[in-house]
């Protein structure tokens, strides 16, 4: 139902009937694959995609869900044009699926409303928690911007805490000045005698990341990942 009301209103924003929208829209989902959610601003529409393959959801015998969703999920980025919607790029690899084999208790990271296109601004949060071995909440906000065809990374929010101590911690980097912002010391209560929170500023290289060539496994090397994974 959510996907219906969201076909009626961005139909609105770009002057088609829902039909009429929504069969352009279609024609860039692959066979196997279904729509999650679609996001669109006057210029452009991204679409979120899951692949709709049995095989990889998993009988789970662990803490957490008794099925877990493996399938991979996908962006498409299309831009108007007169003849309608034309596909630019995609984002095979960035987005996590909604389960974890390694993590069984982590619920899904793109919650609903995660993803938003405003003003050719694109932004994703992902959000990790786990209902079980771990009291950490991460939260991570990636905010991209089309430049020569391709999104561009332009800024990167990264909040975190412990439910249990109910310490927290905030980064944020602009990619296109190289400037880091780094808040330490932050409670999620109004504790007395709590420490002060300090803040750090720090020039950091100026990268360009580009969302098509984002691909989330190279964030498993803890050591060398590239910054975009967590700072």
């Amino acid at each position: 139902m959510k996907n219906l009301f969201r076909v009626a209103a961005l139909s609105l924003l770009f002057a088609q009937t829902p039909s009429a929208f929504a069969a352009n829209w279609a024609s860039h989902i692959p066979q196997g694959w279904k729509l999650l959610d679609a996001v669109a601003d006057a210029k452009a529409a991204v679409l979120i995609i899951e692949q709709d393959d049995p095989a990889n959801r998993v009988k789970n015998e662990q803490l957490g869900m008794p099925e877990l969703n493996t399938n991979p999920r996908q962006m498409v980025f299309l831009t108007k044009s007169a003849s309608g919607f034309q596909k630019v790029g995609s984002a095979d690899a960035f987005l996590p699926p909604e389960g974890d084999v390694e993590s069984t208790c982590l619920a899904d990271p793109l919650e609903d409303g995660g993803v938003a296109l405003k003003n050719g601004v694109l932004t994703i949060d992902l959000n990790y928690w786990l209902s079980c071995g771990s009291y950490g909440v991460t939260k991570k906000t990636y905010k991209f911007r089309m430049q020569s065809g391709h999104y561009r990374l332009i800024g990167y929010d990264n909040f975190s805490y412990s439910r249990s101590t109910l310490e927290a911690e905030q980064s944020s980097r602009n990619y296109l000045t190289g400037k880091r912002k780094r808040v330490t010391g932050i409670r999620m209560d109004d504790e007395a005698g709590a420490p002060a929170e300090k803040t750090v500023w720090q020039k950091v290289p100026r990268e360009a990341f580009y969302l098509d060539a984002m691909d989330r496994i190279a964030c498993d090397d803890y050591e060398n990942g590239p910054s975009w994974c967590g700072e």
